[in-house]
């Protein structure tokens, strides 16, 4: 389980960017297979599963904060980005397939999450945190889903549905994550992670 700790610990560019060269090296063999939370070692390494949106995420964090990790770790963020771009257009409909699979489960993800929330308000398995990563990964598709024209009006629908009820059960507050990640993820877009949960929020859904 993850916990709200995690998310407020200093962000860490070695981290993000040695888990993104990981993912890369994978993604070829990863838009080939049928898997959409891929392993291929990464588990027992104790990195995340190789998902596309796990790259996107990665990159945006360390593109926008690029000027702080240096002329090496900048090269070699530039030489993941290339491979990243060079794979999609090598295989673009495995990988076009497989963010919109990716974007369809983490929506479903995140519908199980508010559904469970409005069973049992109470639940200590009802953490938010997970979700606004999910959510993040998620929006980070959706540029990409954009980028390759892909059409799909029944996900845009659900996630708007989805959306909505999420906004029920969540409040305002103050940026979730760690200070150093605020100026990556603006409060219009990102709007989650300006969010927190509240069950007295839930109970008066009652």
């Amino acid at each position: 389980m993850t916990h709200k700790a995690d998310f407020k610990q200093p962000y860490d560019y070695s981290k993000d960017l040695k888990t993104l060269v990981m993912m890369t090296n994978r993604l070829e063999n990863y838009v080939r297979g049928t898997e959409i939370y891929g392993n291929e070692g990464m588990f027992t390494s104790g990195f995340p599963a190789v998902t596309i949106g796990g790259i996107l995420l990665r990159t945006r964090r360390l593109n926008a904060l690029r000027e702080f990790i240096g002329k090496s770790k900048q090269a070699t963020l530039d030489a993941s980005i290339a491979k990243h771009d060079a794979i999609y257009e090598e295989w673009k409909a495995h990988y076009e397939t497989k963010i919109v699979d990716e974007a369809k489960s983490r929506i479903e993800r995140i519908d199980q999450f508010i559904q469970e929330v409005l069973e049992n308000p109470e639940s200590s398995t009802n953490a938010f945190e997970p979700e606004q990563m999910r959510r993040t990964i998620l929006q980070e598709i959706l540029h990409m889903i954009h980028r390759s024209n892909i059409q799909d009006d029944t996900l845009t629908q659900t996630l708007a549905s989805v959306d909505a009820n999420l906004q029920e059960i969540i409040v305002p507050s103050a940026f979730q994550w760690h200070p150093t990640l605020e100026t990556v993820y603006s409060s219009d877009e990102f709007w989650w992670l300006y969010r927190e949960f509240n069950t007295d929020e839930v109970r008066d859904r009652d």
